[in-house]
């Protein structure tokens, strides 16, 4: 499927860019995309009944984009690289986006819509197995009006036929942000984001589970600053669980179907320096994007779990930009403590000149 995908995007390609070139007088505009993230994740816990680990990794985008009216085109490759305990995986993928803007606000992408798992839920901890192995392909509609953003995307991880001994997997997605800084305030309200993964098909053949796994967010956070300098601010969060197993022979339906969590923090912020402190209470949630034992779905008991996290950003001339991002958490129960580190870059390069294009690498407030 992917290799198919890829395939069709890359006509698309050579059929926009044709159609752009015979056209002067639509502005164009050409460039180069480099950004990077690697991570430092170390896991311990307490008593010694499981062995720590700690876990390295790397990914690196490497782009070219050309643009023509609504239509911009990218290509490229990603790099990635992740190592620990006693495995190491070297990845390489083609890069290939298809975007089209219409109707004044609306964008829609087919290609590579995203990587480092920028649709995840901002749960407390993610499993930094997804950020360097999940390259995101499929589609993507998008929406920008002033304060208000929102997104329904596909990522079809793999496509069956008739007769394969394996089942299909996708995830379909939608989020709805507002985000808005009017003076000394700033607000951003998440009303509604939605993680829908589905495994099934084949059940015949291959009398596996059909499984679906939801997982919903709602969120607000604000921010109030104090002087030129100083900023401080709460949020909130609520996320919920739902498993659909057709067969109800998964090992998960046999523990819980379903399950909530929700999360209240506060922040201070000292010009580029963000210092957080978070509280988690969770009640058999389940999230695939999440830290294994950060999820609970074995036990039906509350688990209270703090968060101190530590964001940084610099940039050098307006031409490149950092983002160090550091985080603890420790479980109340006394039995695993976890650490993680992230540094990230990005720069942009146009034929008008250098461009820093802002990003948010990791989901999260």
């Amino acid at each position: 499927m992917k290799l198919k995908l890829r395939f069709n995007v890359f006509f698309v390609l050579l059929f926009s860019y044709s159609l752009a070139a015979q056209e002067d007088s639509i502005p164009k505009d050409y460039g180069l995309s480099i950004s990077g993230l690697s991570f430092l994740k170390n896991n311990e816990y307490t008593p010694k009944r499981l062995n720590g680990y700690t876990r390295l990794g790397t990914l690196n985008r490497l782009s070219f984009f050309y643009s023509a009216g609504d239509i911009t085109l990218e290509g490229g490759v990603i790099l990635s690289r992740g190592s620990g305990t006693d495995t190491k995986q070297d990845k390489y993928y083609p890069r290939i986006l298809v975007s089209f803007a219409f109707a004044d606000y609306y964008t829609f992408k087919m290609g590579n819509i995203g990587e480092q798992n920028r649709h995840a839920l901002p749960i407390g901890l993610l499993d930094t197995r997804y950020v360097y192995e999940t390259i995101e392909e499929g589609f993507s509609l998008e929406y920008k009006q002033d304060a208000i953003y929102s997104e329904l995307w596909l990522h079809w991880i793999k496509q069956i036929k008739p007769k394969d001994n394996f089942q299909e997997q996708f995830t379909i997605g939608y989020q709805w942000n507002y985000e808005k800084k009017t003076g000394k305030h700033y607000l951003k309200a998440t009303p509604v984001q939605l993680l829908i993964n589905h495994v099934g098909g084949e059940y015949d053949t291959l009398n596996l589970s059909i499984l679906t796994l939801i997982n919903s967010h709602s969120g607000i956070k604000y921010t109030y600053d104090l002087s030129q300098k100083w900023s401080a601010g709460i949020s909130a969060s609520l996320y919920a669980f739902d498993g659909k197993d057709f067969d109800k022979n998964h090992p998960l339906s046999s523990q819980t179907s379903d399950g909530y969590m929700w999360s209240i923090g506060t922040l201070l912020k000292y010009r580029s320096l963000t210092t957080e402190v978070m509280y988690w209470k969770n009640k058999n949630y389940f999230s695939p994007y999440a830290e294994p034992l950060f999820n609970r779905t074995a036990t039906n008991y509350f688990q209270d779990t703090f968060s101190f996290r530590l964001r940084y950003n610099y940039s050098i001339l307006n031409i490149m930009t950092f983002w160090f991002d550091a985080q603890l958490l420790a479980n109340s129960d006394g039995i695993s403590n976890y650490a993680q580190i992230f540094l990230s870059y990005d720069l942009g390069i146009t034929h008008s000149g250098l461009s820093v294009r802002k990003k948010q690498y990791l989901s999260g407030w």
